[in-house]
C-alpha cells in the first residue's frame, strides 16, 4: 500500500528536479550563475531575428508613422522652434511642408511602404536588435527572460513533476 503513495511522490520529485537541473543548465554557467556569452549570443540572434520576422514589416511601421503625426511635428517645429518667424510665414511654410510631405511620402494617409523600406532594411532592423540585446546587461537579461518565461518556466518544472508522478503510479500499479 505504502508504494502507491511513495512511488509517485519521489517520481513527481525527481521529475520537476531534472527539468529545474535542465533549466539550470540552459540558462547558467556554474562559476558566477550569469547568461555564458554563447548562450547570450544564440539568444540575441533568435530574439531578434523573431521579433523582425514577426514585427517588423513596412507595413507595421507605416501604422506608427502616419500622416497627421508627421504634420503635428512639422507644425511643432516651426510653431516652438524658438526662433521668430512671424506668423504668417509660418502658416506658408506649414501649408509648403504639409503639402510637399503629404503627396511625397505620404498614399492615403500612412507612409509609402517603399520608402520604409528604403530607410530600414529587415536585416539592418535585425541587427540593430541584435547589438541592442548583446550590450545588454547579462544580469538584467536573464531577469528580463524570467519576467517574460517565468509562468512558462515553472509549467515546464510542474509538468516534469505530475509527469513523475503519473510514471510513478504506472511503476507502482506494475507487477514485478
Amino acid at each position: 500500500m505504502l508504494k502507491y503513495i511513495v512511488y509517485p511522490l519521489i517520481g513527481g520529485f525527481l521529475g520537476a528536479l531534472i527539468n529545474v537541473l535542465v533549466l539550470t543548465c540552459l540558462l547558467y554557467r556554474k562559476k558566477n550563475r550569469e547568461l555564458p556569452n554563447k548562450k547570450h549570443e544564440l539568444f540575441a540572434r533568435d530574439l531578434s531575428s523573431a521579433l523582425c520576422g514577426y514585427f517588423f514589416d513596412a507595413r507595421s511601421l507605416s501604422e506608427l508613422i502616419t500622416e497627421k503625426k508627421v504634420h503635428g511635428v512639422l507644425k511643432d517645429i516651426l510653431f516652438n522652434s524658438g526662433k521668430r518667424v512671424p506668423m504668417f510665414a509660418t502658416s506658408i511654410l506649414s501649408g509648403i511642408a504639409e503639402y510637399a510631405v503629404s503627396n511625397t511620402f505620404f498614399e492615403g494617409g500612412i507612409i509609402k511602404q517603399e520608402l520604409l523600406r528604403k530607410l530600414v532594411t529587415a536585416d539592418e532592423a535585425e541587427d540593430f536588435i541584435y547589438r541592442k540585446i548583446m550590450a545588454f546587461d547579462k544580469n538584467e537579461l536573464k531577469r528580463v527572460i524570467f519576467k517574460v518565461m517565468g509562468k512558462e518556466m515553472l509549467l515546464f518544472v510542474l509538468l516534469g513533476g505530475i509527469t513523475g508522478i503519473v510514471i510513478g503510479f504506472v511503476q507502482a500499479f506494475l507487477p514485478l
